[in-house]
């Protein structure tokens, strides 16, 4: 596949027209990675403005699941296999690699943008969509446990929504709550404190 998609065809998400030739299966793993870990990339050329990528990235402890998303999306990046970085912590001092890709840049990946962040101040800020019930399907949601979940030692498990506001969190909830039945609280981390 090349970075000049066909526009020509649609899919239908959960009653959604979405105007793109991605496959439902590389669609739910976009959906399920951007309520997780993954991050839109603005095209910086003026001329091709609604033009994105998207970045994928996990810690080394995470790198089998960093491959096994390259695997699936390697037809939609330009990349021959991820990238290893290192970063410090100047908090704490400590170093931390991480593995990385990006898809190519492309009109159908504007979407996803659309749907997933504003942008204030010039700043990109990534957020829920009101009506996320729509587009969370079963294989999305397994995409956001694989990419931000922990297993919880007293049983179930955490999705991690720090980036998201409470009320966004509550869509999510809301979401999870009555599409899957599924019994959810939220907690704040450091306290521990069921929250709602």
């Amino acid at each position: 596949m090349n970075n000049n998609l066909n526009m020509k065809n649609n899919n239908i998400i959960e009653g959604h027209n979405i105007p793109t030739t991605i496959p439902q299966e590389i669609v739910d793993l976009i959906i399920g990675t951007l309520l997780g870990d993954s991050g839109m990339i603005k095209n910086t050329m003026k001329r091709d403005i609604k033009r994105h990528s998207i970045k994928f990235e996990q810690g080394s402890k995470n790198k089998e699941y960093l491959y096994f998303l390259f695997k699936i999306l390697r037809e939609y990046t330009h990349y021959t296999e991820p990238k290893k970085q290192t970063r410090t912590d100047v908090r704490y001092g400590i170093k931390n690699s991480s593995y990385y890709f990006c898809t190519f840049s492309s009109a159908e990946f504007y979407y996803f943008f659309t749907l997933f962040y504003r942008v204030v101040g010039g700043k990109m800020i990534k957020t829920v969509p009101l009506d996320i019930i729509d587009y969370v399907t079963p294989r999305a949601l397994a995409y956001w446990i694989m990419d931000d979940g922990q297993y919880e030692k007293r049983g179930g498990l955490t999705l991690c929504t720090y980036s998201f506001t409470v009320e966004e969190v509550l869509l999510l909830k809301d979401a999870l709550e009555n599409k899957f039945n599924l019994i959810c609280t939220i907690h704040k981390k450091r306290l521990n404190k069921v929250i709602g």
